[in-house]
């Protein structure tokens, strides 16, 4: 009877799929992390005023355009590390190799950004006239160059993604959102100078620290390990990283190219309001994207082995709560916006548009629907239906973005990111997947 009730703990926890407890994980670790970045953002608003959020913000929002100085290695790792695993082969010669052609990018990368700081710094910083050109250099070089760091040591958290220990990647994030805080706390409400150049680095610095010392740690390891230098293991892993690359340039068209856009034509007050409603929808969908981030492996390994069913059970569970959680959501957010604002800034007052929330909560839900799906095609490394539909839907995005935003601000910027959606992946990525199962003989949503 005792003996029952011990086990009876471990019994239910070895019941629960590998992929929940790693997306669980990285729920805990993104609340932890969202809540800091919403904290950071009163914080900062409060010492340094919402013009220098707004560079704090737009210079931050700079990560996705720097994660693609990987250049596709990280996916291209983790896939080789699942098909391995499925064949319950050693992998060890990927990941030392990987890491040996993270750290030979790593340098030449740093010396470019500090010879383009000069010319894209003042650029995209042009309508904040309260700094100097020197200035603006400073902050964009040294928050770059911290993100480019991070990248590459990011690598190795797709390693352990891969070997479905995802938690331990969630936890390192965790861990240096938390000292990112404490930093920016004690920088903001201290008598130092250049304040904002101080709360950028300290934004990025720990989590640049400990993803390199993750990468160092695994490559070393992994090397001690058996390896073998094989020109044929780095051939195959960037022959497969490059078109994962071409992929993710072709999505920051579609993705991040409103940070831009709104650098050069959307007022401050209204570039604070879509950080602020971003950042909060960011954390939202980033509760979905981590269980897609910690699938990805389990679709990979169910993928190699044919075995539909689960990729169709899978497809079915996680839309149908994906799109649940946006509807509910977007329906509490019109409701709570006000008050969430007063407390991310109660000196100034800066109100978000219902309407504007809305809109948000439809390209959000569709970010739902297409990833998942881009996520399918992922596991199974077939690019050829995103290769095919991104450009399009890149160029339909920067075409609408820059048509609609000088008239309606924000606005434009959603509704052209919405309108690329619709005419592309939307429905493009659906019919590649179901043609796959229709290929093997199986039905799928």
């Amino acid at each position: 009877m005792n003996t029952k009730a011990k086990r009876f703990p471990l019994y239910i926890l070895n019941s629960v799929p590998s992929h929940l407890f790693v997306a669980g994980s990285a729920w805990i670790s993104r609340v932890v992390s969202a809540a800091i970045q919403l904290l950071s953002v009163r914080i900062i608003i409060e010492n340094l005023g919402t013009d220098q959020y707004a560079v704090f913000g737009l210079l931050t929002g700079l990560m996705g355009w720097y994660m693609l100085v990987e250049m596709g290695v990280g996916t291209s790792l983790q896939n080789f590390i699942s098909e391995y695993r499925a064949k319950d082969q050693t992998y060890v010669k990927y990941i030392v190799s990987a890491g040996m052609v993270a750290f030979v990018l790593l340098f030449p990368l740093l010396f470019i950004l500090y010879i383009l700081s000069p010319y894209l710094a003042p650029f995209f910083l042009k309508q904040f006239y309260f700094l100097s050109d020197a200035e603006k250099i400073k902050d964009f070089f040294s928050i770059g160059s911290l993100f480019i760091a991070a990248t590459i040591g990011g690598i190795a958290y797709r390693v352990w993604y891969a070997q479905q220990r995802g938690y331990i990647s969630n936890l390192l994030t965790a861990l240096g959102s938390l000292i990112s805080f404490f930093g920016i706390l004690t920088v903001t409400q201290s008598q130092l100078s250049n304040k904002l150049f101080l709360s950028l680095v300290m934004y990025a610095l720990p989590s640049t620290i400990l993803s390199i010392a993750s990468l160092c740690y695994l490559t070393i390891k992994n090397m001690n390990n058996g390896f073998r230098w094989e020109t044929e293991v780095v051939e195959n892993l960037l022959r497969r990283a490059g078109r994962f690359w071409l992929l993710a340039i072709m999505a920051a068209c579609v993705l991040q190219v409103d940070s831009i856009i709104i650098s050069q034509f959307i007022e401050i007050k209204e570039i604070v309001i879509y950080l602020i409603s971003t950042r909060i929808y960011g954390f939202i969908f980033f509760i979905y994207n981590a269980v897609l981030l910690a699938l990805w492996p389990v679709f990979a390994e169910a993928i190699a082995r044919n075995k539909w069913d689960i990729i169709n059970r899978n497809l079915t569970n996680y839309l149908t709560a994906g799109i649940s959680m946006m509807v509910v959501a977007t329906s509490v957010l019109l409701w709570l916006m006000p008050f969430i604002v007063h407390i991310l800034s109660p000196a100034e007052k800066i109100e978000v548009p219902l309407f504007f929330i809305i809109i948000l909560g439809v390209y959000y839900l569709l970010r739902v629907w297409t990833d998942t799906f881009s996520m399918v095609l992922g596991s199974m490394n077939d690019l050829k239906p995103l290769w095919l539909f991104v450009p399009f839907q890149g160029m339909l995005s920067i075409f609408f973005q820059l048509i609609l935003a000088p008239k309606y601000g924000v606005y434009g910027i959603v509704l052209g990111l919405i309108i690329s959606f619709i005419l592309t992946v939307a429905w493009g990525l659906p019919r590649a997947v179901r043609q796959h199962a229709l290929n093997s003989n199986r039905d799928i949503i």
